[in-house]
């Protein structure tokens, strides 16, 4: 029943610990993996949320002031879009990077989506946050 430290899964430097370190590496480095390959994907989820986060407020004070929330979030985000592309067309740096660099018609896509999904979220959130 006395187990010397040799014997022992559990002992310090046992070969059931180095295993478990392996384990544990490659399983990092998997996920690294995997992360970096999503990273796109993150990012624009985050943006989605962060414009969420940023017009719920705005699309809470109007829901109090009487305004139905469907047509609050519709209000906002023809003003986001009016907002967006005002930005874009009357900054000449930005505007020139944006048709060099990328296509225009997936700039406007994505600035779209983006758009439309963060305010899916805002009215499907909590009325009360």
């Amino acid at each position: 029943m006395n187990q010397t430290p040799r014997e022992d899964p559990h002992a310090p430097l046992s070969y059931y610990g180095a295993s478990r370190i392996v384990w544990l590496i490659f399983f990092l480095f998997i996920m690294w993996l995997v992360l970096r390959a999503l990273q796109p994907v993150i990012l624009f989820f985050a943006l989605v949320f962060l414009v969420a986060m940023v017009l719920n407020p705005m699309v809470v004070w109007l829901h109090k002031h009487r305004v139905p929330r469907f047509a609050s979030v519709i209000l906002l985000m023809l003003a986001l879009i009016a907002l967006a592309t005002t930005i874009i067309g009357t900054w000449p740096p930005l505007a020139g990077f944006l048709l060099t660099y990328t296509s225009p018609v997936l700039v406007w896509l994505l600035a779209f989506v983006v758009i439309v999904i963060g305010f899916i979220i805002v009215i499907f959130g909590a009325a009360d946050a």
